[in-house]
C-alpha cells in the first residue's frame, strides 16, 4: 500500500476500502493505520473527517472505518471543535461511536458535552438534533482509559 499525498486521497481510500473489505477487516485496519501514521496529521484528520461529511445513504461502513482510524491514530490536527461537530451533524451515522470518542479524547468529555449542549440549544433541524443527542450519549460512555 502506497502513502497518501493529501486528504482527498485519504478520504477516497477509506470509502473504497470500506466498500471492498468492510469496516472491520483487521489486516486492512493495520495497513491503513501504518500508512496514515506516517502522513501529515492535518491531512490525516481532514481526510478521515471528510468521510463524516459525505451524504451517501449507506455511509456506516466508511464512517465506521474512518472513526476507528481517527480514534486509533488520534491525529493531532488543529481544528475548531464546535465547527467540526456542527458540520458533521446532518451526515453522521448514529452507530459510529469512535467519532465522538475521538473528540472526547482530544478535548475532554466535559468540553465536548458542553459544546453539544450549546448545539442542542441552537439547532432546530431534527436530524442534527438527533445526531447531537446521540453523540452526547456516546461521549458519556467514552472509555476514558481508551
Amino acid at each position: 500500500m502506497k502513502g497518501f499525498s493529501n486528504s482527498e486521497e485519504i478520504c477516497n481510500s477509506i470509502v473504497e476500502s470500506a466498500e471492498r473489505y468492510g469496516p472491520n477487516n483487521p489486516q486492512r485496519l493495520k495497513q491503513l493505520s501504518f500508512v496514515l501514521a506516517k502522513c501529515n496529521p492535518e491531512e490525516v484528520f481532514k481526510g478521515l473527517y471528510s468521510v463524516f461529511l459525505l451524504s451517501e445513504p449507506n455511509n456506516y461502513d466508511s464512517q465506521q472505518l474512518a472513526g476507528v482510524l481517527l480514534f486509533k491514530i488520534s491525529p493531532s490536527a488543529e481544528f475548531e471543535l464546535e465547527e467540526v461537530l456542527r458540520m458533521s451533524l446532518n451526515t453522521y451515522n448514529l452507530s459510529v461511536e469512535e467519532w465522538p470518542w475521538y473528540l472526547a479524547r482530544r478535548f475532554g468529555q466535559e468540553r465536548v458535552l458542553n459544546v453539544l449542549e450549546r448545539v442542542l440549544q441552537t439547532e432546530k433541524g431534527s436530524t442534527a438534533r438527533r445526531s447531537a443527542e446521540t453523540m452526547a450519549r456516546w461521549v458519556r460512555r467514552y472509555p476514558s482509559n481508551g
